[in-house]
């Protein structure tokens, strides 16, 4: 529990930047994207947040809807936090590896969603209020 404490501790300003950031985003904005709110076009993380959301519910399949990348990546959390918090070992460099495996999968994915479900089906809509939207019309 130390180690977590001290961790949180050394992060603090990026946590508060992170809880900043949320908080102006969602109450000024009504949206926590900055991709969707500039060009209206859904990022390839859209709907991670829904899915998380989801799967905290234990609502598995709207998490799988939503973004199916959630369920790699929470594995991989589980992962780190039983690593470095329960077994207190190092993390290793392999895990730079897997996140851009994840990361070259995931946009692969965002195309496969982007062609199949682009503009209709949230999250995967395009948003009409938006910066660049309103300022060239």
């Amino acid at each position: 529990m130390s180690r977590l404490i001290d961790d949180i501790k050394q992060q603090k300003w990026a946590i508060i930047s992170v809880i900043a950031y949320l908080l102006i985003m969602k109450v000024f904005f009504h949206n926590l994207c900055p991709i969707v709110l500039i060009t209206g076009y859904p990022c390839a993380a859209c709907g991670m947040t829904r899915a998380a959301l989801a799967l905290l519910r234990l609502d598995f399949q709207e998490a799988l809807y939503y973004h199916a990348f959630i369920f790699p990546l929470a594995v991989m959390a589980i992962y780190l936090f039983i690593k470095r918090y329960l077994k207190k070992e190092r993390i290793g460099k392999g895990v730079v590896y897997i996140f851009i495996i994840m990361i070259i999968l995931s946009l692969v994915y965002y195309a496969y969603r982007m062609y199949r479900y682009f503009p209709g089906e949230p999250p995967m809509s395009f948003y009409y209020q938006n910066v660049l939207g309103n300022s060239l019309g």
